[in-house]
């Protein structure tokens, strides 16, 4: 898969600054032949750098360069009945250093092991789900973006629909 975040500036008189360059993302996606669904994903995060006033009003636009992200996720589902599934997964990020104004700064670096735990069910195209996750390894940096890293905890619920296309009846 591949992603594109495009770039978002900062908006006037906003006082929580709201920005960020053009990010790309690309994650390979693997299934392992077992007998309980196994799969892993593996891929990275190039972050773009950008331009913020940091909410400052009137204040100076000053470079950040985010640091560049490297994720990987295992994940396993275990068949229930009645269209159940229990689910377990862990994920491990790794963040290259944060720069603003040309300066690295310090303790910006670091990773998260993440783990979660959940039930989902699935039927007809539907599948909603629920589950917890905790971070588990270096507390100061498992929350350094809030789509990755479950910091202390996370509670995640999901609901999707598969649209599958049809060919018309004839």
């Amino acid at each position: 898969m591949f992603f594109w975040h495009g770039a978002k500036n900062d908006k006037e008189k906003q006082e929580l600054p709201i920005a960020r360059g053009n990010d790309y993302e690309a994650v390979a996606l693997l299934k392992a032949p077992t007998a309980w669904p196994v799969y892993l994903n593996i891929g990275g995060v190039y972050k773009g750098a950008y331009n913020s006033d940091f909410g400052i009003q009137k204040g100076e636009q000053i470079k950040v360069e985010p640091g560049h992200i490297f994720e990987s996720k295992l994940s396993l589902e275990i068949p229930l009945r009645y269209h159940l599934n229990l689910l377990g997964e862990s994920a491990y990020y790794y963040t290259g250093a944060k720069k603003i104004a040309d300066a690295s700064i310090p303790g910006s670096a670091g990773s998260a092991l993440d783990l979660l735990a959940g039930l989902n069910w699935s039927y007809g195209g539907w599948n909603i789900g629920a589950g917890i996750a905790f971070g588990i390894l270096n507390q100061q940096l498992a929350s350094f973006d809030l789509e990755r890293g479950a910091g202390d905890e996370l509670y995640k619920f999901k609901i999707s629909y598969l649209l599958v296309p049809r060919s018309p009846e004839r």
